[in-house]
């Protein structure tokens, strides 16, 4: 929710509230003072972002019924998260899956698992199981003790010098 119109604790109600949510964004039924316990706001504060969340429409709110002498209830509030009117959602990358410089995917070996059943961890490239490879591997992790950084370095000082 990168809205303008919200506040820092209309974020945070609205994240609480999701975290009571089901799968299909409906079904939360935390009381007021919950919600306030959980977010160490204020009831009124989380009173102000509930109605904030449904006036910009992101949240539908069925009240429960007031009853007591106070207007204290024991009844709660039926929570349903929604995208205002003209929103869109958040649209995951497409294509080929990157991963970060030296990570690789976790796979099953071809034979459908290593001995213990765990998955097997190989490099992509020297398919040697986790954290090893064979000299020369370009995913090989550098540490100071290995020469081949600054043998490559050297070769190419020395081709830019002739």
């Amino acid at each position: 929710m990168n809205d303008p119109r919200l506040s820092a604790a209309d974020r945070h109600v609205a994240l609480t509230i999701s975290l009571h949510l089901d799968k299909h964004g409906a079904g939360a039924y935390p009381s007021i003072r919950t919600l306030a316990g959980e977010c160490a706001r204020k009831a009124h504060t989380v009173t102000k972002s509930i109605q904030t969340l449904e006036k910009l429409g992101y949240l539908n709110v069925i009240r429960a019924a007031k009853r007591g002498r106070h207007g204290w209830s024991s009844d709660v509030n039926h929570y349903t998260a929604q995208l205002p009117l003209g929103a869109t959602g958040a649209v995951a990358p497409s294509g080929p899956r990157q991963l970060p410089q030296g990570a690789y995917e976790l796979s099953k070996s071809s034979d459908g698992g290593s001995p213990n059943g765990s998955a097997a961890v190989e490099c992509p490239e020297c398919e040697q199981p986790a954290g090893r490879h064979i000299t020369g591997c370009s995913l090989a992790p550098a540490t100071e003790s290995s020469p081949a950084p600054l043998r490559i370095l050297k070769d190419m000082n020395a081709k830019d010098a002739a």
